[in-house]
């Protein structure tokens, strides 16, 4: 009798233990594997053509969130019914900030996708086109963009709206032959920078400086058309010729 009791008192314990797990809030708070707590933020990833052709953004996707941040991957197509959820748990406290990573029509969607979430109010940190191609114009809601894009092949710019205050950056990776419209995405290289990029914008709780884009001199024992290294989210640094805007 004695046994049972002890073990009906165990169980009960062990029990009440589980509820309070289960149901302690965590107040908008996601818990890391190593005890961080990060905000709410959430980074949106877009392919572009077919769903198919862009499987770098499922690569930088997992290494986000192998910081503790939320990144989902989507559709393009899909871009105005992202932003009108987005707008939806950001006005509820359940997201932000918002970033939003695109490729190929999916960088086109992800301006566009900036530009309806302003048109509901809501602020974006930060949006990272990867070598868009067609003309998008960056709002006044938006706080950061970074386009990487190549404009000798199907790239294009970015264009500063007349309400934008925000930072811009146009970096054009021209003359990289590793570095075509259909790899750009999967540049192990790109997606280290992108990433601090994403860090920066979750962590710092204000908008970041410009990165310190400079020209390196060419190293004569590397082959002229290699993407010189890639380094810190501040010190990004390429052989090619470089559009920066920012204000």
């Amino acid at each position: 009798m004695v046994m049972i009791r002890r073990g009906r008192v165990t169980s009960a314990v062990l029990v009440a233990a589980l509820i309070g797990i289960v149901f302690t809030p965590i107040a908008g708070h996601a818990r890391t594997w190593h005890g961080a707590v990060h905000s709410t933020a959430h980074v949106y990833l877009l392919r572009g053509l077919m769903n198919v052709f862009s499987l770098g953004m499922d690569e930088l996707a997992a290494k986000i969130r192998a910081h503790g941040i939320v990144a989902t991957v989507h559709n393009h197509a899909d871009y105005e019914e992202l932003a009108d959820e987005a707008a939806r748990n950001y006005k509820a406290g359940e997201e932000g900030p918002i970033i939003i990573i695109g490729h190929s029509l999916g960088a086109d969607a992800a301006v566009l996708m900036a530009d309806r979430l302003g048109a509901r109010g809501v602020p974006v940190r930060l949006v990272v086109p990867f070598d868009p191609v067609n003309p998008t114009v960056a709002g006044g809601n938006i706080a950061r963009v970074v386009n990487l894009y190549i404009s000798d092949g199907v790239g294009r710019s970015v264009a500063r709206g007349p309400s934008f205050r925000g930072v811009l950056e146009n970096i054009d990776l021209k003359g990289h032959v590793d570095v075509g419209h259909m790899s750009i995405d999967k540049s192990s290289r790109l997606q280290q920078q992108v990433l601090g990029y994403v860090l920066e914008a979750v962590h710092s709780g204000h908008e970041g400086a410009p990165a310190r884009l400079v020209h390196t001199p060419r190293d004569h024992s590397r082959p002229t058309h290699e993407m010189a290294p890639i380094e810190s989210s501040e010190k990004l640094k390429t052989t090619s010729a470089i559009s920066h805007e920012s204000r």
